[in-house]
């Protein structure tokens, strides 16, 4: 997960007072009245305060930021404020202040031109507060905002389906409706001059700007690698101008799931599980079986959900414990662990995904609270792991008295607690820091890099060595997980570090974690999480009872060759005399004295060098600057490791959360890089609760406001505003620093546990069970972030296949998990079900007697599982489905008929309105904005075409594999993700006009000239899609037409009549063939995945109901994808903005908000659409996807 981005909302506290500088943009004159051409992302120019009395010449004088500003009088600085604002009163209560003010702020943006920002504030010094009625919470507002509101704007609190939000109304100087967002909107026959608008300190508007400059075109796309400089094929993805671009020229879209999050432990080892140690000791376990089960079929089974949700990429977890768990032996790596990962990346490849391979971690290591390194390490580097929690060296989930009462994210709080800050200090610099710490010959840290390298270099040679993975699936490397900065850089290790935001439960300073270490009992702050962030709750005093960290000096045997190294009695390195186990290498090394062995009660013996790691050796004139000094040359390493394996990789740059990339050199990526930084709305995670309020955090980390209170955001629609400039704020980064790169965020999600788990009606109330309304809210929140004007591609956090309601994700109680199992046998109960034969069964006509089968392959499903469950593995289920019609063809896949489709997508799922949302996927042309209304069903797109946008080569970079096209092919089109979930047509529900299976052929046909179409570049072209209506063409005539003077706009499309949809692809590196006696009933037909297809579905179109405008062009459907043709300007030709609006036909479907668990069979009927665990689970037995 991640440690600072969780850490930041505790800023969002009103017991914090830590000091942030912040940049301070210098105010110029009111905006003129001319009409220039106002220049989209820089915004005006205002003071950063708020106006609550008219400044003297004194003030004006003393203070630079207004020394320029026009001042308005008292008396025209007047806002009508409804009776709604007064909700702003219960805030500024409990914030103990009650003179806070809302601020309002006008700045350009949006996606027509102008937007409002509302903050809270409690400065009020410098400005004019426009007068408001007495008693109530006052609005300030600096002059250049208020004079693009003018007189007679209203300022109001509205409540909608989707959430809360204070708005301004009846701008007198906004023209037209602006846009769905609520918040954008055009100004009425004045703008201003780029002069005007530009602010000099305002790094972050600048930044934006460039994004704007750098996607507006898309560069003309080599033919050969930057990295290799060989031919590129046509699977090849570029990374230019900010963007991923296929070999076609087409910008494209990455959008997926990081699989798996339950890959942190081995299967059946969740971290709630006890007998831990005597494993460990012996060598661990093997890690086959994860991230998912290819032997029972199921893993198909959650490639094709993940397929059907329109993911196409992953994020492939797999830790360093998983590769080297035996010991730090030559060539003792897991290969058969290995392998079975070549087996699993090869089933993603065939699914369609392209992936990139993650080395996770986080705080080092499963036996320091988290997950990554194997436990030898911890020995290694000197430790006692039987005594982490004896010492509060680490809080462990496996030894919770009750592990059931783990506290929520209280495991990110052992990145700031002695084990995980110790090894990091030395894997990153143990040759600065703790020169005397040698072991094999070297310093620790290189030890501990090369191990570490050389372990993901090992499976990167076997992949390697494949043959068939990389650049066609496997893109590129992610650089290690949320690496942590242990104390390198602290000014004083005798105090709590400012950026330690993050503060719950007992909380010792630096050096009061040393003094743990070393068995000396400490009393230490104790801090509470509540709404508000942190509050400090007294001290608590930790007696580890002279239980020390430092391994026993018996473990390890003199070498006996006189130089007084020693060798490891169980793990066999050897460990130099300069070295000696037993005692604190921070004593060593003159940190502090260390123990007093004459005074065991004495808690406060001094640290001698507190500001031993604020400075680097090698120069000791600066501070440490972490990600230059010692994250950026073990990237290099790791770099230089992987790329002889994967010459075309594409390495992912994720310096620890929310701190930016240091600068690289172009030999470092060699043009094929992507910035990967992680973000988490880190107070609904920290709470599991959506909030009313919430704050710029990573504003606030970066200094962007003086006080919490300048980052509150209140409603929904600010933090909407909010989550989605704070990654704006991100992508900004990557163009900033790494140049022009794309950004894909790597982990982003939400807690599905909120409330006290209520959606599982794990709080004693079933009134809200599979009730996932605020979880959809909050989902829907962080991804709408990434849309508007970002455009930025994701990973979301997480797919765990074994997710329980009681468990979560299997890994220190976290539960963002986007599918369980509970959630899809949720309304069965204790009632046991018969499992059938798996897919892999019957693909290979293995039909077997239950009698045969292994325990593993048989599950019983039944409720969730309740806390005496804790130490049993928990049942592997037989996922699968039972094929429905007899294949004419032996070699075909097992499918699902198509009235059970919907079924298969939403079962089991939380926040599926979320995330399964629309997108484009591949453009001709950059996307500038995209926007999508969870609660109307409504998706808009623009587009930016210009004449260098033209896709070359003609042909798909990935085809169908079942289209047998020619090198005469037409120009690709634009293909967007249209989801099920939100557009089914009521055929989708109540399975009506299915053909028979004697009417359905076995493979889609090609037509041989699909019909002609052209329209005027100012019309709009409008389309209703029915139930047997799939195109543009095939529905109401266009506005306008006229004869084409460019490139003809056609395509080849196939017949998708069918109804029997697949759910295994075409095998393309492991074939197997389905028996004949495969049997099914006789009413469907089974239809091949286009296996090689990056856009490959699992969706009729006729089961969609749309309706399509497009400003030009022609579009038609293949199943989840619309594709969208239209004419890109000729040479000389001036560019062009395209739109495309979508909407669901006849509104959108009810419960995809909440949930259809929330939905009663009765309500069910009266709302037109039976529940899907009706259709897979009938009273006959149950088949679960």
């Amino acid at each position: 997960m991640f440690s600072r981005a969780v850490a930041v909302c505790s800023r969002f506290s009103v017991y914090s007072y830590t000091a942030i500088p912040r940049i301070i943009p210098r105010a110029v004159a009111p905006p003129s009245q001319n009409s220039l051409r106002h220049f989209g992302w820089t915004r005006p120019c205002r003071s950063p305060a708020v106006l609550a009395h008219a400044p003297t010449q004194a003030d004006i004088e003393a203070d630079e930021e207004f020394s320029d500003s026009e001042l308005l009088p008292a008396e025209e600085a007047k806002l009508n404020i409804t009776d709604a604002a007064q909700q702003l009163r219960n805030i500024s209560v409990r914030e103990q202040d009650e003179d806070v003010s809302l601020r309002v702020l006008v700045e350009s943006g949006g996606c027509h031109g102008y937007q409002y920002k509302l903050e809270l504030t409690s400065k009020r010094h410098h400005f004019v507060r426009p007068p408001t009625t007495p008693g109530r919470v006052g609005v300030v507002v600096d002059p250049i905002s208020l004079s693009l509101c003018d007189q007679g704007s209203t300022i109001d609190f509205a409540t909608e389906l989707i959430g809360s939000s204070f708005r301004v109304q009846n701008n007198p100087q906004a023209t037209g409706k602006g846009c769905g967002c609520g918040v954008s909107w055009d100004l009425k026959a004045r703008t201003i001059t780029s002069a005007e608008l530009i602010t000099p300190h305002d790094r972050t508007t600048l930044a934006r700007g460039a994004i704007r400059s750098l996607t507006t075109t898309m560069p003309t796309v080599p033919r050969t690698s930057p990295a290799t400089l060989n031919p590129v094929p046509e699977h090849y993805i570029h990374t230019t101008a900010g963007q991923f671009v296929d070999a076609a020229g087409r910008v494209i879209l990455l959008r997926g799931v990081n699989l798996a999050g339950s890959t942190k432990a081995p299967v059946d080892r969740p971290t709630q599980y006890q007998d831990v140690w005597d494993v460990a000791e012996a060598g661990g376990e093997s890690f086959v079986g994860r991230p998912l089960n290819l032997d029972d079929g199921s893993a198909d089974i959650h490639l094709a959900r993940l397929r059907a949700w329109g993911f196409n990429c992953l994020r492939f977890i797999f830790t360093w414990e998983a590769l080297e768990h035996e010991g730090p032996y030559v060539g003792k790596y897991d290969y058969e662990y290995i392998q079975y990962t070549i087996r699993v990346l090869r089933r993603c490849k065939d699914f369609g995904f392209r992936v990139f391979m993650d080395p996770h971690q986080d705080v080092w290591s499963r036996f320091t609270g988290g997950s990554g390194a194997p436990f030898w390490t911890l020995p290694a580097c000197g430790l006692n792991p039987r005594h982490i929690t004896a010492t509060h060296a680490a809080l462990l989930h496996f030894e919770q008295p009750d592990p059931s009462a783990f506290p929520a994210m209280v495991w990110s709080t052992n990145y700031a607690r002695f084990a995980s800050q110790t090894i990091w200090t030395l894997f990153f610099a143990g040759r600065d820091y703790a020169p005397r710490c040698v072991i094999d010959g070297v310093n620790i840290q290189d030890w501990l890099q090369r191990h570490y390298i050389n372990a993901c270099g090992v499976l990167a040679d076997a992949i390697r060595d494949a043959g068939d993975l990389y650049d066609s699936c496997i893109i590129g490397w992610d650089s290690i997980n949320e690496p942590g900065e242990g104390y390198l850089g602290l000014h004083d290790l005798n105090v709590i570090p400012p950026h330690q935001s993050l503060k719950k439960t007992t909380c010792p300073t630096p050096a009061q974690g040393i003094r743990l270490a070393s068995g000396i009992a400490q009393t230490v702050e104790n801090w509470a999480f509540g709404a508000l962030g942190p509050k400090r709750d007294g001290y608590v005093t930790i007696d580890p009872a002279g239980r020390t960290i430092w391994a026993n000096p018996d473990t390890e045997e003199d070498v006996g060759d006189g130089t007084g190294d020693r060798i490891h009695k169980r793990w066999g390195w050897r460990r130099a005399a300069s070295w000696p186990l037993g005692k604190c290498i921070w004593a060593l090394h003159g940190v502090w004295a260390g123990p007093d062995v004459t005074d065991t009660k004495s808690g406060d013996i001094p640290i001698l060098k507190p500001d031993y790691f604020e400075r680097p050796p090698f120069d000791p004139s600066r501070h440490v600057v972490f990600v230059a000094d010692y994250w950026r040359p073990h990237f290099r390493d790791y770099i230089a490791r992987i790329r002889p394996s994967h010459p075309e990789s594409i390495f992912f740059v994720q310096p620890p959360v929310f701190v930016q990339p240091p600068p690289l050199e172009d030999e470092d990526l060699c043009g094929r890089g992507a910035y990967s930084s992680h973000y988490y709305d880190g107070l609904t995670l920290m709470t599991r609760h959506w909030n009313w309020f919430n704050a710029d955090a990573l504003g606030l980390l970066r200094g962007k406001y003086s006080s919490v209170l300048g980052a509150l955001r209140i409603g929904e629609r600010a933090i909407r505003n909010s989550l989605r400039d704070q990654l704006g704020m991100l992508k900004s980064d990557a163009l900033e620093i790494l140049g022009q790169y794309p950004t894909l965020i790597g982990e982003i999600g939400v807690p599905f546990d909120m409330d006290a788990k209520r959606s599982y009606g794990l709080d004693g109330n079933s009134k809200y069970v599979g009730d996932y309304t605020d979880q959809t809210r909050a989902l829907d929140c962080s991804l709408n972030g990434a849309d508007g004007n970002n455009v930025i591609n994701w990973t979301l956090w997480t797919y765990a296949p074994d997710n329980t309601h009681t468990w979560g994700d299997g890994w220190n109680l976290e539960d963002l998990a986007l599918w369980s199992m509970d959630d899809a046998n949720r309304d069965r109960g204790t009632q046991e079900f018969q499992i059938e034969s798996s897919s892999a069964n019957l693909l290979n006509g293995e039909n077997q007697d239950s009698r045969n089968r292994s325990e593993s392959t048989l599950g019983t499903l039944r409720g969730p599982a309740g806390p005496a469950d804790a130490q049993q593995p928990r049942p592997q289920m037989d996922m699968s489905l039972k094929p429905t019609c007899a294949s004419p063809d032996p070699a075909s896949p097992v499918g699902i008929s198509a009235d059970k489709l919907y079924d298969f997508v939403v079962v089991g799922a939380r926040g599926i309105g979320a995330l399964a949302r629309p997108w484009p996927v591949a453009t001709v042309g950059t996307p500038t904005y995209i926007d999508f209304n969870i609660a109307k069903a409504t998706f808009e797109l623009k587009i930016k075409v210009t004449g260098s946008d033209r896709a070359w080569g003609g042909k798909a970079p990935i085809r169908s594999s079942l289209s047998d096209l020619g090198e005469d092919d037409e120009e690709l089109s634009t293909e967007i993700y249209i989801p099920l979930v939100h557009y089914a047509a009521d055929s989708a529900f109540d399975g009506e006009s299915l053909p028979n299976c004697e009417d359905a052929p076995g493979l889609p046909k090609v037509t041989e000239e699909p019909p002609r179409y052209r329209d005027d570049d100012d019309s709009t072209v409008v389309g209703h899609l029915r139930q047997d209506s799939k195109s543009s063409a095939d529905s109401a005539p266009a506005v306008k037409r006229r004869r084409a003077t460019t490139t003809t706009l056609r395509r080849q499309r196939a017949d998708t009549t069918n109804t029997l949809i697949p759910i295994l692809p075409i095998p393309s590196s492991e074939p197997t063939a389905t028996s004949a006696s495969a049997a099914a009933s006789p009413t469907t037909l089974p239809i091949p995945l286009s296996a090689q297809s990056i856009m490959g579905t699992l969706v009729e179109s006729d089961m969609l109901a749309l309706d399509v405008q497009v400003s030009e062009g022609k579009w038609e459907l293949d199943g989840q994808v619309l594709r969208w043709w239209y004419d890109v300007p000729g040479e000389g030709e001036p560019e062009k903005e395209l739109t495309i609006k979508v909407q669901r036909r006849g509104g959108p479907i009810k419960g995809v908000l909440r949930g259809f668990g929330a939905i009663s069979p009765a309500s069910a009927a009266r709302e037109g659409g039976r529940r899907f665990w009706d259709v897979l689970c009938p009273n006959g037995g149950c088949v679960v996807a």
